[in-house]
């Protein structure tokens, strides 16, 4: 008896290979699906010309650029050869976005743009925001709206030429019009103020911070108590006696009134405090020879505005207040260039080339920063600071009698009744007889006193002036209650020759116990 076996034809095998190809195929890809694909959590594009990149995060080559208000899926996390967390991400709606984006550019479980409530109310985060009749900037500007505007929200439309979503708002009836489209990204909402909060700032703070991060979204915020031992009004009062201010009399003033060039010479220089930690003070009122000026005690009202950082995050315009580079990590060094320390000095006697070498100020005070990891902005503030007259005084002409040859570019040391000859008795001391050693000398004192010190981690302006132990104000650099407020302005000044929103930026900022709801006015 002759055993059947199974007959297949041609056609029925290619059926079944087919089928076999399709389940392995299927498996592949339940298998990356489930490696890869698997949502961990939503988020929203927050950000301009955020870079999407394909096959690997941050090295991968940008497949796409995309704006703030996009829904995307997370799909993983990892990290990148920068050092940051990236996003695996996916979206298909407005437009299909397949990539790694940077983390700190996209907001966990926010709402995207076309999930947003009817009526939801929103601000203007700058001041002139145009309002256009179409979605779009080929449609007629209406109007313009200042800075703080209240607006209700109707509904998004995306711009597939722009990238951007715009907002259909109502606001109250300005020369007929109440409402118009206004490009996304002009609005800030309360998103990044319930991050803030729950990292420690107070609401006072947290409103300013999410205006700010909607400026500059690649911006990192901090929150830190300066004085654990005591609260705010125990800060406060811990600085009175050691705080000084300009005190220019009527002579004075009569004297400079019409000489701006001396204005500027005046109110770029500080009293240098004591040099190393717990020291006893220097005399307040003994430098008026040095620079032509007469210091007073700072009051209780002075003394709470110009500590209480909420005065110094936003101009009345929505515009950044420059004294907030005063909180910005000292050890931050992204961005800064020799074209910005050079903006910086540029009205110095410290610009261009160092007197008989050929190597600049700026190319000078870039490179030994770098090797310090210190932020050259800062540095070269410090040194405008001390020294910002255009002609170089006592301690930098290396020509003051009996101590020529010797520079002290950091006023180390310069305190007491004979300001000059102390700063050059350490210059001397340190063995600073050229402007070369002088300059690397104070960035390595500096960095090791204050930036770098273990003992009181003073790595930003505001900690080298207001800086506390065991209740008491200690290890200040200087005594000038406005010295980090004009150091941060020629910070900002430096980093004008980049585009701000584009960088990294990490900000200390002090939260002081029991502060009130809001600052007082200036003084």
């Amino acid at each position: 008896m002759t055993e059947k076996r199974p007959h297949f034809s041609s056609k029925g095998l290619k059926t079944a290979y087919i089928l076999c190809f399709l389940l392995f195929f299927s498996f592949i890809i339940c298998i990356q699906a489930s490696a890869e694909d698997e949502t961990v959590s939503s988020g929203v594009t927050h950000g301009t010309n955020i870079a999407v990149h394909s096959g690997s995060a941050a090295s991968g080559i940008i497949n796409n650029t995309v704006n703030s208000g996009i829904s995307v899926s997370i799909l993983k996390t990892v990290s990148g050869r920068d050092g940051s967390d990236w996003y695996l991400v996916s979206s298909y709606k407005p437009e299909e976005i397949y990539g790694y984006i940077r983390s700190d550019f996209i907001v966990q479980n926010g709402v995207g743009a076309e999930s947003i409530s009817v009526n939801s109310a929103m601000e203007t985060i700058v001041d002139d925001v145009k309002v256009y009749s179409f979605p779009s900037l080929s449609g007629n500007v209406l109007l313009s709206l200042p800075y703080h505007s209240s607006c209700k929200f109707q509904k998004a439309v995306f711009d597939s030429s722009s990238g951007y979503y715009w907002y259909l708002m109502s606001f109250n009836k300005v020369d007929g019009v109440d409402r118009g489209y206004i490009r996304s990204d002009y609005f800030s909402s309360d998103e990044f103020s319930d991050t803030m909060s729950a990292v420690g700032f107070p609401e006072s703070y947290a409103k300013l911070l999410n205006k700010i991060h909607a400026l500059y979204p690649n911006w990192t915020f901090e929150a830190y108590d300066p004085a654990p031992d005591i609260d705010w009004a125990s800060a406060v009062n811990a600085q009175k006696g050691i705080s000084v201010v300009e005190d220019l009399d009527a002579a004075s003033i009569s004297e400079i009134e019409t000489d701006k060039k001396k204005i500027s010479e005046i109110f770029e220089t500080t009293l240098n405090g004591s040099s190393f930690p717990d020291a006893g003070l220097s005399s307040l009122n003994s430098e008026a020879s040095y620079a032509e000026i007469q210091w007073t005690q700072a009051t209780d009202t002075a003394l709470r505005y110009y500590m209480d950082p909420r005065n110094f995050m936003l101009q009345n315009d929505g515009s950044l207040n420059s004294s907030f580079f005063m909180f910005m990590d000292g050890r931050e060094t992204g961005g800064c260039t020799e074209a910005g320390i050079e903006k910086i000095l540029s009205t110095t006697s410290m610009k261009g080339n160092i007197p008989n070498e050929s190597v600049t100020y700026s190319s000078l005070v870039k490179s030994i920063s770098d090797e310090k990891k210190l932020n050259p902005y800062l540095v070269a503030a410090r040194m405008r600071q001390e020294h910002g007259s255009s002609t170089p005084d006592g301690l930098i002409s290396g020509t003051y009698p009996g101590y020529e040859g010797y520079y002290n570019y950091f006023n180390i040391g310069a305190n007491g009744s004979e300001p000059i000859v102390n700063g050059l008795k350490y210059a001397m001391r340190q063995g600073w007889n050229s402007r070369r050693k002088s300059i690397a000398g104070g960035i390595a004192f500096l960095a090791d006193n204050y930036v770098y010190n273990t003992s009181y981690y003073q790595n930003t302006l505001y900690k080298q002036r207001f800086n506390f132990k065991a209740g008491n104000a200690a290890h200040q650099y200087m005594t000038s209650l406005y010295a980090p407020h004009y150091e941060a302005r020629h910070v900002r000044q430096g980093y004008q020759t980049a585009d701000m929103g584009s960088l990294h930026c990490h900000f200390l900022i002090p939260v002081y116990k029991n502060m009130t709801d809001t600052p007082v006015t200036a003084p």
